[in-house]
């Protein structure tokens, strides 16, 4: 399973419990620094990959 690093690093940090996909997205953004990023797709790339997370189980 190929996770995407900064996703990974956002959900691994220690005061980042019970989340949201709204919350990472939120966090991915700001951390990302890039303007030109939808949030609507970055909300989509977020959700699909907690999706394979959760399939991993």
């Amino acid at each position: 399973m190929k996770l995407n690093n900064l996703v990974a690093q956002i959900i691994a940090a220690p005061n980042f419990d019970h989340f949201s996909a709204i919350e990472v997205r939120s966090a991915y953004l700001a951390l990302k620094c890039d303007n030109t990023i939808d949030p609507n797709d970055a909300r989509r790339f977020v959700y699909t990959e907690l999706l394979k997370l959760v399939k991993k189980g």
